[in-house]
């Protein structure tokens, strides 16, 4: 308790104190407790542009680039094998790295056997498939195209599709409240315009 309360004061200092830098530096690693910093952005009525750009450089750029790194790194075996010899080198037991290396091939393993085992054709080739247009083969090249491009960029499950959904009503909302705020200051401007004449 004591422990959690004193975190949060650390970070509502920190972002008081840092502002864009303090948000770029805690979205630009796994931070469970982020939420916490938009909350606190809004109690400081940090600027909307300010706290969307510190977020997105650090979650879309430096969060983003080092967990690709990681799992590219952890799913080459070259690097794999480097960077656990590595860590034997720096003093971990070598039975404790033999059952590190097991089980992270193991894992590799189960993930790749299911990958490859998946069904590809996603739950949108099915209508896609079964529209009116007659069978594939009779289909004209760029008609086939331009199915094939829609069904590889759609979402490839209902879950995709609700998620993306909410992210689109998400940025739809905020478009209207910037445009709103952008007509407030015009309407504000055109009333003292009016007032001085």
């Amino acid at each position: 308790h004591i422990l959690m309360n004193s975190m949060k004061m650390w970070m509502l200092h920190f972002i008081e104190k840092r502002g864009f830098w303090g948000i770029f530096l805690l979205s630009a690693y796994p931070n469970a407790a982020f939420d916490l910093c938009g909350i606190c952005c809004g109690h400081f009525m940090m600027p909307f542009s300010e706290f969307f750009g510190a977020t997105l450089l650090g979650k879309g750029l430096v969060k983003t680039a080092g967990q690709t790194a990681f799992f590219v790194a952890l799913f080459r075996k070259h690097s794999r094998e480097g960077i656990l010899a590595w860590l034997e080198s720096a003093g971990l037991g070598a039975s404790i790295m033999h059952a590190v290396r097991r089980k992270i091939d193991e894992s590799i393993a189960s993930f790749q056997r299911d990958v490859t085992s998946r069904k590809r054709a996603s739950w949108w080739s099915g209508v896609t498939e079964n529209m009116s247009l007659g069978a594939p083969w009779r289909r004209p090249p760029t008609l086939r195209r331009l199915l094939e491009a829609i069904r590889a960029t759609t979402p490839q499950s209902p879950w995709q599709l609700i998620v993306l959904t909410m992210i689109l009503y998400f940025v739809k909302n905020v478009v209207e409240q910037i445009a709103r705020a952008e007509h407030e200051v015009e309407t504000k401007e055109r009333v003292e315009k009016a007032k001085a004449e």
